[in-house]
This record gives C-alpha cells, sequence and structure tokens, in this order.
C-alpha cells in the first residue's frame, strides 16, 4: 500500500466514522483507483460506517462477494492489510451484530460455505483445512456435547480429561474484568494468582494487522518482553474475553518460557468477530463459552473447533444466592426491565406487553425501567418516550442495589433482540420473579434463550408474554408461590456461583478439586 493511498484509506475512515458518509466514499474510491475489488470493499465500509444502526442488506447487499473477492486476491498475494479490510467487511458489526439480521447467527450457508472452502481463510485459521462443499451444511452445526448428554439442551458441560493442577494462575484481559466476580476474589483462595488488564501502551502487542500477517506467512509471535516474566511465572493462562489477546497469545510461540497451559473464555460478542477465526485453537487447552448460543455461532463459523480444542459450557459465575429475599407490597402487578438504553433491549416490545396485558385484564399492572436511560434519538426512541408517558412507565435510573430493587418486582422481563444470557433475568428468577423471556429473534437459529433456560420461560410474542404473567401470578399481582420457587431454586441449582465455579475450577484448576 502506497503512502498516498494508506493516507487515503485512514481519513476514509475518519470521514466515516464522523458521519460524513459522502466524503469517505470519495476518498475510498480516490484510495481504489484502479483496483475494482478492493474499491467494493471500501465503499461498502463506507456506508456501513457512516449509518452503524442501518440495515446491511439495503447499505452493502453484496458484502460477502466484495469481500470475498479482495480476502482471496490478497491473500494470495500476502497483502495483510487488504486482507484484514475484507475481515473487516465480513465480520463488520452492522453486519454481524445487528438487532434482527446476522448471517452467523442465522448460519447463512453463503457465509458457511465461503469459510468452510476457502484456502486463504484456512490459512489464517493456521490449520489449512477445507471441506467439500457438499458437506459444509452439516458441518459444525451440532453442540458439540449432544451426543455426550443426549440432547442439546444442558446447564452446563465440561469436557472430561486430565488437567494439571494449576498453581501460578496468570489472568489476562485486553478489554476487562466485567464478568470477573466473584472469580477474581475466589481463585486466589485456590492457587498462588496474578492478575493483569493491559495498559495502553500493552495493547500495541494485540495489533490485528500482525496477527493477519504472522497467518498468512505461517509464522510464530515471538514472547512480548512486558509479559515475559508473568508467562515464565505461570503453569496456566486464562485470558477473559476471546479477542486480539487471545488470537495473538493463540499464536505466540510460548516454549520459551516453559509452555503454560492457555485457556480463553469467549462471551457473546468476541463470536461474531473476527477474532475466533485468527484464533489458534489447537494452542488453545481449553475453551470456555458462556451460552450454548455462543457455542453454536463458533463451532457453525470456526472449522474443525471442536476438534482443535476442549470446548466447555459454563455459565457465568455470580452470587445469585444474595437475591432470593423476601417481597415487598410494591412488587404486585409489578414488571421490570433492567437494561433499556439500546436499540438491541428494544424496550418498546416492553411497552407491547404492558399493553396486552391492560386489554386482558382490569388490575393495574405497571412497568418499571432500571438502567441508564437512552441517549440516542431518532424515531424510535421518539415514540417510546411518547408511550412511556402515555402508559405511566416509571423509570429508576442506574441502581447498584438489585436485590433491594428486585423485591419490588413480581415478574422480570427480558425484551431483547440479541442477548449472551440477560443476567438480570437470571438475578429476577432467583428472587423470585416470574421470568419472561422473549424468543430474542437474533439468535433465534442458534437455539435462543431455551438452549440457557427452561423453554416455559420463553415467549415468541407480546401477547403470549402477558398470558404467561396472568398464567402464573395471582389475585394478589404477585407470582404464584410454587412457580416463584420453582424458578428460584432451579436458577440457583444451575446458575449460582456456588454451582458455577466448581465447573470453572474443574477445568481452568485442574487436578483434584
Amino acid at each position: 500500500m502506497s503512502k498516498l493511498t494508506d493516507t487515503l484509506v485512514k481519513a476514509g475512515y475518519v470521514a466515516a466514522n464522523q458521519g460524513h458518509g459522502a466524503i469517505s466514499r470519495m476518498l475510498w474510491k480516490g484510495a481504489s483507483m484502479g483496483d475494482q475489488a478492493r474499491s467494493q470493499v471500501l465503499l461498502d465500509l463506507s456506508r456501513l460506517e457512516a449509518d452503524p444502526d442501518g440495515s446491511y442488506q439495503e447499505l452493502a447487499p453484496n458484502w460477502l462477494e466484495h469481500a470475498s473477492v479482495l480476502l482471496e486476491r490478497a491473500g494470495a498475494q500476502g497483502e495483510a492489510a487488504q486482507v484484514l479490510e475484507a475481515l473487516k467487511l465480513i465480520f463488520h458489526p452492522t453486519i454481524e451484530q445487528g438487532l434482527s439480521h446476522s448471517p452467523i447467527a442465522e448460519m447463512d450457508p453463503r457465509l458457511r460455505s465461503y469459510l468452510f472452502t476457502s484456502p486463504v481463510v484456512a490459512r489464517l485459521r493456521g490449520d489449512g483445512a477445507i471441506v467439500e462443499p457438499a458437506q459444509v451444511a452439516t458441518t459444525g452445526v451440532d453442540l458439540p456435547w449432544a451426543k455426550a448428554d443426549g440432547n442439546q439442551a444442558v446447564s452446563a458441560h465440561v469436557v472430561q480429561a486430565q488437567r494439571p493442577r494449576a498453581e501460578h494462575l496468570l489472568v489476562l484481559t485486553d478489554t476487562n474484568f466485567n464478568f470477573m466476580e466473584p472469580i477474581i476474589g475466589y481463585w486466589p483462595q485456590k492457587a498462588q494468582v496474578r492478575i493483569r488488564q493491559l495498559g495502553d501502551e500493552e495493547l500495541d502487542f494485540c495489533s490485528v494487522l500482525q496477527t493477519v500477517t504472522d497467518r498468512l506467512e505461517n509464522r510464530d509471535t515471538e514472547v512480548p518482553e512486558f509479559l515475559r516474566k508473568d508467562l515464565q511465572w505461570a503453569d496456566t493462562v486464562y485470558v477473559e474475553w476471546g479477542s486480539a489477546l487471545a488470537a495473538r497469545l493463540s499464536g505466540t510461540d510460548l516454549t520459551s518460557v516453559g509452555s503454560p497451559r492457555l485457556l480463553v473464555r469467549v462471551h457473546k460478542f468476541e463470536a461474531f468477530t473476527m477474532m475466533p477465526l485468527l484464533t489458534r485453537w489447537e494452542n488453545v487447552s481449553d475453551l470456555i463459552t458462556i451460552a450454548p448460543p455462543v457455542t453454536r455461532a463458533l463451532t457453525s463459523t470456526v472449522l474443525g473447533l471442536a476438534e482443535r480444542t476442549r470446548i466447555n459450557y459454563v455459565p457465568n459465575c455470580m452470587d445469585l444466592v444474595s437475591f432470593k429475599l423476601s417481597k415487598l407490597q410494591p412488587a404486585a402487578y409489578s414488571i421490570m426491565l433492567v437494561g433499556y438504553d439500546r436499540l438491541v433491549k428494544d424496550p418498546a416490545w416492553a411497552l407491547d406487553v404492558l399493553e396486552q396485558l391492560r386489554q386482558l385484564s382490569d388490575k393495574p399492572w405497571k412497568l418499571t425501567l432500571v438502567g441508564e436511560a437512552p441517549t440516542a434519538g431518532g424515531s424510535y426512541w421518539d415514540s417510546f418516550n411518547q408511550r412511556c408517558q402515555q402508559l405511566g412507565v416509571q423509570s429508576l435510573g442506574y441502581r447498584s442495589d438489585m436485590p433491594e430493587v428486585l423485591r419490588k418486582a413480581t415478574v422480570i422481563l427480558s425484551s431483547s433482540m440479541v442477548e449472551g444470557v440477560h443476567i438480570s433475568v437470571q438475578q429476577g428468577a432467583a428472587s423470585g420473579c416470574l421470568p419472561v423471556v422473549r424468543n430474542w429473534p437474533g439468535l433465534a437459529s442458534l437455539g435462543g434463550p431455551e438452549t440457557i433456560y427452561p423453554a416455559d420461560w420463553v415467549v415468541d410474542s407480546p401477547r403470549a408474554a402477558a398470558q404467561r404473567i396472568l398464567d402464573n401470578t395471582n389475585e394478589s399481582g404477585l407470582t404464584k408461590p410454587e412457580v416463584a420457587e420453582r424458578a428460584s431454586q432451579w436458577t440457583l441449582a444451575n446458575l449460582d456461583a456456588q454451582v458455577t465455579l466448581p465447573l470453572l475450577d474443574e477445568v481452568v484448576l485442574g487436578g483434584e478439586q
């Protein structure tokens, strides 16, 4: 890439991120004069960057065709920067993290066929394997534990194996430790632990461009000096989030630091990015996912994943027992939605449920919203705010005392288009709320919430949600005691940290627990 071309491409990204779509398209077209394949990719990217909430089917309808042409050519020529541009289009957030349509979530046969039959993609994975087109439809579709446990729906699954005891555990992230409570406080009781979040000056090691370059050249990464002492000390390395750090470390030659065991935990977000594709899973002893749809998203896009590493499903480790408190009188006829500040949460669906309830019942049903208020504008939020006023919806704002807040709720609702697990559902169910979970449209093809929660918690429409509420509450506006107890007991028996931490120990700490 010439300096002029590089400058134009970077300027195009700046313009797109600032909402200047026309300018970015002009800059990128100039960067790609005489290169039709790259020009099409850059123009698609500019449209997606300029309208992140738009429909990718309208903004970039030929995204896969354009990206695959550039990827194959650039990969054959060793042009890592252009390969990365093509990957950015294939896995663009507007495409893969969309509200209701995602090629990965829908297991799009065109995408799967390309990822499983492309020689360049095989080089990026690091294994060189491809399958015949006729095999694509049945490859990586079933959850890896389906045969072992006899069905697809399980509350957890740990692959039985002899794992060495972890004496020195290094916990790393390039993102955050938001989902590591109470784990961070617990593991030091079981082993010597060092916990490290990479600083800004250390994130250069996680360069995705360098990772792509290494994959194309079939080259291992050298151990970075800032991590050398910690890696020499550790016998086990746990990476939180399957992001750029996980991909980079999986391709790092760790023999010079004693070959510590490498483990990676993947949440929903990363499963819809390019990072799992770039991860050398054969160098990861154990993969941990937090939900079955996440597992299926990975196995249906990363060829041979189950053969390259052990895939374990362990739910997030959370203290849910503390939520089991008696209900207060304001809980009567009270529905609660926790988290409603983004379109993906689709809080308007919760208003539809409330309206259906009031049509079916003359009882004083009410909706309470908990969390930061939305700051975005647009027709959706204008309509939502107006309806909230008309329906008398209350908002509590952000609260840090959720066990106490949930004492005033009878129903915990999930209205989202897409979720990983929706933690507030678990907290509400543990507290004795009636859980009502929308069959998240964006994850339905991957199994949706029915692979995480009991099937009777899940509903397909606002009408069905309202009917579930009426069928399971009494004349006092509270969840029927036997229903509340059943939901609470199932949650505590399957999802509380007292259950999930020992499972995580089995995978991470190994040895005899």
